[in-house]
């Protein structure tokens, strides 16, 4: 599985990457800082080389979040797009989390730091929003 984390603290994503190396050895963890990046990088990519589980944290500098699922929306559009997105954040407000699954393909709300356990629910069938 290739998975990308994208928040724009290193310290974060480092933890995360080894706790998905920890628990899942042969994943693919791409980690990236900068949204901005992440975007022009998923602009650029066929949609069949998207990474599998796509982890966004939503408060970030230049480009939040909710600004990247609205650049990447149309994208969804695609049927053969098969990325599981899933908000990775420390957002503790209500409105946060409504709206972020507001996005019809954002299909759970994680809070910091990753747990297994939220994640092998997130990736069951017919898990519904974590």
């Amino acid at each position: 599985m290739r998975v990308m984390l994208i928040d724009d603290d290193p310290l974060i994503n480092f933890v995360h990457a080894e706790i998905i190396a920890h628990e899942w050895p042969d994943w693919q963890v791409t980690a990236i800082e900068s949204p901005v990046k992440a975007l022009k990088f998923l602009k650029e990519t066929a949609v069949f080389e998207w990474p599998d589980l796509l982890l966004l944290d939503l408060n970030m500098p230049v480009l939040n979040g909710f600004d990247l699922l609205a650049q990447i929306t149309p994208f969804f559009t695609d049927r053969s797009l098969h990325t599981v997105v899933a908000i990775l954040s420390s957002s503790l407000f209500d409105e946060d989390r409504e709206k972020a699954l507001s996005f019809p393909f954002v299909q759970g709300f994680l809070e910091k730091p990753l747990q297994k356990d939220a994640l092998l629910r997130l990736l069951s069938p017919r898990s519904g929003n974590s």
